[in-house]
């Protein structure tokens, strides 16, 4: 172990020894000046899975929607009398029943 131990000394002394050139942050920054800056966009099958999950829960749950919706924005109030009264005598048209 004592001579693991002296060759991780004498490595660290080595490492702490080394010294980077003064020039080094100009050539640096020099090479950085001269790239040019790309504009990073969002990638399309990103959007394209949102669009499609998005979509897929408004198609599925198209009837619930529609019916809230309509509870909530406040149409069942705007239907007039007479069609409110002949839905309630059995006398509108039935969709969807024999």
């Amino acid at each position: 172990m004592n001579e693991i131990e002296k060759r991780l000394a004498e490595e660290k002394e080595r490492l702490e020894s080394v010294t980077t050139p003064v020039e080094l942050e100009g050539r640096l920054r020099q090479a950085l000046d001269g790239v040019p800056v790309k504009k990073r966009r969002k990638p399309m099958w990103l959007l394209a899975a949102v669009a499609l999950l998005f979509f897929s829960l408004v198609s599925y749950n198209y009837n619930g929607l529609a019916f809230y919706g309509k509870k909530i924005m406040g149409f069942d109030e705007l239907m007039s009398s007479t069609l409110a009264e002949l839905n309630e005598e059995g006398m509108g048209q039935l969709i969807g029943k024999v």
